[in-house]
């Protein structure tokens, strides 16, 4: 292994993926941005279910747990997610800690979904923890150097977890391993920023999500729509789908607002750079990527914090965004209270300016910065260089007589899609 990087002096390759699950701000931004003396190599992986019995699906049958196989190699592997099993070193990093380690892919499922949450008690308790410590055997084995979440409130969340479950050795152990990685974007340069703030008449304000009910689409056009009328000095983006009942009955909302169905990432990133507010009334964020890129854009946001999204105070506490608390504001007064922050912004450029660069400065120098970033994955990177370990095999694990199924990645693709069809519980983006 140290002969394999002996060859790399300034760069030391990580194999990332697999290549399927990759977030496309998350990952890539770690892709195209790598720490320093570092690359990263995609690559797909062959994907291992834990069954009771043989034969059947991971997306209509309930398995104990998840693992990825990337196949011989001496690379320490960056996983999304799911345990890597043959390799000596490998870390993960976790968006959510619930779908991994509790559910996984037969949240699909609707009779499951309608019996989840589950009594701890009850009989879908004791399936539940079963695969609980079949997959927390595998993130607590020696060859897992690390587990890396996205926000202080997901692994304040695992830790509960674990904690209500009565895994207090667990716990300890996850600790240990656990970190807190937030993603980075590199900001715009120092005279971007100042150059899009002197030429801020009219202001820019863009609203950018895929999924036009879980982003909230149509309060963001009404919301955008109302101000432009209002002979508000600014200019609106629409960046995402939109329903075609929207657009067939209620046209009206899309007057004078610039719509793009869909951009690249770059794209989107072209886009934030030369705006100045980041609409965002999502109803709800696994993480919230692209506030992340909009703060690195220098951008003010404007966005609702609730259950569903409590981490989110984690990117403001300098001051960079107005927020909607939904604990507070009912449903049918979001639009109001939107429409009072939009409206105060545009009429105090000098506010969004203030709010916009207590953003630019926590993505430039703060914690949201690459320097931060970048600092916390060498200290894994270079432990996990540092500490050979067996690798990871199923006789590890808890087995209790499952059956190891293998599903390489053309096949597990194919298998969601027929399980999607026949569950017909897909049409548009999922929402776990």
């Amino acid at each position: 292994m140290r002969e394999a990087y002996s060859d790399l002096p300034t760069q030391r390759e990580i194999v990332i993926g697999p290549e399927s699950e990759l977030h496309p701000g998350a990952h890539w931004s770690l892709i195209d941005e790598p720490p320093p003396e570092y690359r990263y190599r995609p690559r797909r992986a062959a994907h291992v279910f834990a069954f009771k019995q043989p034969g059947c699906s991971p997306y209509r049958h309930f398995h104990f747990g998840e693992y990825l196989d990337f196949g011989d190699g001496d690379e320490i592997v960056h996983s999304s997610r799911w345990p890597v099993l043959r390799r000596r070193s490998w870390l993960v990093d976790m968006d959510d800690f619930n779908y991994p380690v509790l559910i996984g892919k037969h949240i699909l499922d609707p009779e499951f979904r309608a019996q989840y949450p589950y009594d701890p008690r009850g009989e879908m308790g004791a399936v539940v923890r079963l695969r609980m410590v079949m997959m927390l055997a595998a993130y607590l084995h020696s060859s897992c150097k690390g587990l890396l979440f996205r926000s202080e409130y997901a692994l304040t969340q695992a830790k509960s977890v674990l904690s209500r479950s009565g895994l207090n050795s667990e716990l300890e152990a996850i600790s240990r391993k656990a970190a807190v990685l937030y993603p980075a974007h590199r900001p715009c340069s120092v005279d971007q920023f100042a150059r899009k703030w002197r030429d801020r008449d009219p202001l820019q304000v863009v609203f950018c999500g895929r999924d036009f009910e879980t982003k909230n689409g149509r309060l963001a056009l009404s919301v955008m729509q109302r101000l432009r009328q209002s002979g508000a000095k600014a200019n609106f983006t629409y960046i995402g789908d939109i329903a075609e009942d929207v657009r067939t009955g209620a046209p009206f909302l899309l007057e004078g607002i610039q719509h793009y169905s869909t951009l690249s990432r770059h794209e989107v990133l072209e886009v934030l750079r030369c705006a100045h507010i980041l609409f965002h009334p999502s109803k709800f964020e696994g993480f919230g990527n692209v506030l992340l890129e909009a703060m690195a854009a220098g951008m003010a946001v404007v966005c609702a914090v609730s259950p569903d999204i409590a981490h989110l105070p984690e990117f403001f506490s300098d001051g960079g965004a107005s927020v909607l608390d939904r604990n507070v504001v009912p449903p049918d007064e979001e639009e109001e209270v939107f429409y009072g922050y939009l409206f105060d912004l545009a009429a105090k450029p000098e506010l969004s300016r203030q709010k916009a660069q207590r953003n630019f400065e926590a993505t430039s120098k703060g914690k949201f910065s690459l320097a931060n970033r970048d600092r916390t994955l060498v200290r894994f990177y270079e432990a996990a260089l540092r500490q050979d370990s067996p690798p990871l095999q199923c006789t590890d694990l808890p087995c209790e007589a499952m059956s190891f199924v293998v599903f390489g990645p053309a096949e597990l693709a194919r298998e969601e899609y027929e399980s999607r069809k026949l569950l017909n519980v897909w049409d548009g983006n999922f929402l776990l």
